[in-house]
């Protein structure tokens, strides 16, 4: 509010009192904070018949986003997908979203593991074997490999019509080695089209010539 020609705030409700003035302090909405040590971004899409999905999506210290935890009224359950980053900070491991039994929209830890820690780009970038990444299984015991393995422990009805993924419950992205960020393998959803797999997706550059 102005007066005199000097800004101050006006505190008060979401929803304007029906009479009266507020001045105080007291009055203003008090939000005790949502994961105050982390990155993230609220928000919300309404549809008819009081459906609606809440999102909220996880970011990292260069912004980049690591995880979406969303939630379905109508299910009543939360929703969880991952992206996992390379060394060059390049989207590499787009993993599948999965259900939960939980409606918790908080950052879940230790979601997607691999030899039982967080997956990481040390665990599929360049080593000393390869110029290039490789695809790895991802644990069955938590996250997206669970989900879709032997050891889901859903409550659905279509718990036993859900594809064992064999630990490779994600897309992956592999670049050429000339630092131009082009994409030049795109590994399907399962073991039989991972990468190496000769089930890929493969681009192909070529420069303009004569013929």
């Amino acid at each position: 509010k102005e007066d005199n020609g000097v800004l101050y705030n006006l505190y008060g409700p979401w929803s304007c009192s029906e009479s009266g003035t507020i001045f105080s302090a007291n009055d203003k909405f008090q939000f005790d904070g949502h994961e105050q040590e982390l990155n993230w971004q609220y928000s919300v899409n309404f549809v008819e018949d009081g459906k609606r999905k809440v999102i909220v999506s996880y970011y990292d210290g260069l912004l980049k986003n690591r995880q979406v935890v969303s939630h379905i009224n109508t299910l009543d359950k939360s929703i969880i997908g991952e992206t996992i980053y390379d060394y060059e900070g390049r989207s590499a491991l787009e993993i599948l979203p999965v259900p939960i039994e939980s409606s918790s929209l908080n950052y879940k830890d230790n979601f997607n593991l691999y030899n039982n820690e967080s997956v990481s780009a040390n665990d599929f970038d360049v080593n000393n074997s390869s110029c290039h990444p490789q695809s790895i299984a991802l644990d069955n015991s938590s996250g997206a490999s669970k989900y879709y393995s032997y050891n889901n422990n859903s409550s659905s009805i279509f718990k036993n019509h859900i594809d064992d993924a064999n630990g490779y419950p994600y897309i992956q992205k592999q670049y050429t080695l000339d630092q131009t960020g082009r994409v030049r393998k795109i590994s399907g959803i399962g073991e039989s089209h991972a990468l190496g797999s000769d089930h890929e997706m493969v681009n192909y550059y070529e420069t303009v010539t004569a013929n």
